[in-house]
């Protein structure tokens, strides 16, 4: 067996193993908490409360649209058709529910979909899609830093300090990010998983190795973050609404259950719910769940 055989069936095993835990966890929450009630509550809602929920879900990802549109503009390519985008935006969506993890694993959809509707290239549509992901990582830290806020004011010193490290993780990642990308690290990291051999071909025909690209993704991502504050500083406002506007839902789907939820509660709730989308089961199975009963 070669080395990239077996570093295949390793992914498959982990892969794998995550799925079966995830199921196992989906299997022991649903025999715990009964169905049947959690059906009939739905069962109340009327169509005029579910358009409402779902307007809520529609604005927030017409959010996440619109911020990588304000990017893409930045970067020099404007008036691309807001439909297009957002088409895009869902493919990588629909992909990253199933790999493990819910934030990750479609951005390459994304990428190929962007170059196929509207001719982007595909190194500036990384330096885009990447530039995004990491402004909604720091937006995250600044979102759950609100938790500890809230809690302190509600005198909770212990769950004020858990927060403080949750909010601190997303913080500290975009820290080790910009030290990567600053660094000659990624170029060596080319070279040792010899994805420098990798070529591409480009519409004149010459070629071109993966090295120069991702080097070429790189110093865009820097640049982009470096000359665009005002973007930047637009994307991250659009980021802590849109995790705001999911608390608002919340609040909204638990009233119209007939219980009743504080908004600060609410906040508090999406906070750890975004947190466990970053443990690798494939589509969150039972892990979603689990959170938000917990919270």
């Amino acid at each position: 067996m070669t080395k990239v055989d077996s570093h295949f069936m390793k992914k498959i095993l982990l892969f794998s193993i995550s799925l079966l835990f995830g199921l196992s966890l989906a299997v022991w929450i649903y025999t715990n908490i009964d169905l049947r009630d959690v059906f009939l509550r739905f069962g109340f809602l009327t169509w005029g409360q579910i358009i409402v929920l779902f307007s809520l879900t529609l604005i927030k990802i017409i959010i996440w649209v619109f911020r990588w549109k304000l990017i893409l503009k930045a970067m020099g390519f404007k008036g691309l058709p807001f439909k297009s985008l957002a088409a895009a935006r869902l493919g990588e969506m629909a992909l990253s529910y199933v790999t493990p993890g819910v934030y990750w694993g479609g951005e390459v959809v994304r990428v190929f979909a962007l170059k196929k509707s509207t001719n982007v290239p595909v190194p500036q549509g990384l330096v885009s899609v990447i530039s995004d992901r990491i402004i909604e990582i720091f937006a995250f830290g600044i979102f759950a830093f609100l938790g500890v806020f809230i809690l302190f004011f509600q005198k909770n010193l212990l769950g004020g300090i858990f927060f403080i490290i949750l909010g601190s993780l997303p913080l500290i990642l975009v820290v080790l990010i910009f030290k990567l990308l600053r660094s000659n690290k990624v170029t060596s990291l080319i070279k040792f998983f010899h994805l420098d051999k990798i070529k591409f071909f480009q519409e004149n025909g010459e070629k071109d190795n993966l090295a120069e690209k991702i080097k070429f993704v790189r110093e865009g991502i820097i640049d982009f973050l470096q000359k665009s504050p005002k973007t930047v500083l637009s994307v991250i406002i659009l980021s802590c609404f849109s995790f705001v506007m999911r608390a608002i839902q919340i609040v909204i789907f638990i009233r119209l259950l007939g219980e009743f939820i504080p908004f600060t509660n609410a906040l508090l709730i999406r906070i750890l719910t975004l947190f466990s989308g970053l443990i690798p089961i494939p589509a969150m199975l039972g892990v979603y769940e689990g959170t938000n009963i917990l919270a």
